[in-house]
């Protein structure tokens, strides 16, 4: 399974995000072209991931993408852009520039991440966007719904 992590701060109110409680679930956010582009620099990030040491996952590899590429340019104005900040009601949401945007491969045999929860960087919370790329495994992705 290849991912990427990327977080949006703004200003949140009552919002879409808000009355799913926190987890929102879409099959297909992007256009054909930004798939395109960002599938090339996956491609291109392969041969930079590595073992993660200081991560709560187990035996994944990552990498973190160049602030110059076509997928972070896609992920500052595109349509996963787009949709953050429809769902947030916040068109201030901007991918948070500090924190990069990282492509994860759970490939190696064992690969896994434990149930947690994650860190709240800002005030008001982050919104992170996990993109699947690809899975060809039998993992899964689930979330435990927030308290409202």
């Amino acid at each position: 399974r290849k991912a990427m992590r990327a977080c949006y701060g703004g200003n949140n109110g009552q919002s879409e995000l808000e009355k799913a409680r926190g987890a929102i679930y879409r099959q297909s956010v992007l256009c054909r072209e930004e798939l395109s582009a960002i599938q090339g620099d996956l491609q291109a990030a392969i041969s930079q991931l590595h073992q993660e040491a200081s991560s709560i996952a187990q035996y994944r590899l990552g990498a973190s993408l160049a602030e110059n590429s076509d997928t972070v340019r896609i992920l500052n104005d595109g349509s996963l852009c787009n949709l953050v900040r429809r769902v947030t009601g916040d068109d201030t949401m901007v991918l948070a520039s500090h924190l990069p945007v990282q492509v994860r491969s759970y490939e190696k045999f064992g690969a896994n991440m434990a149930w947690h929860e994650d860190d709240v960087l800002y005030d008001p919370p982050q919104v992170e966007a996990v993109l699947t790329l690809e899975n060809t495994s039998d993992c899964v992705t689930m979330w435990k719904e927030g308290e409202q």
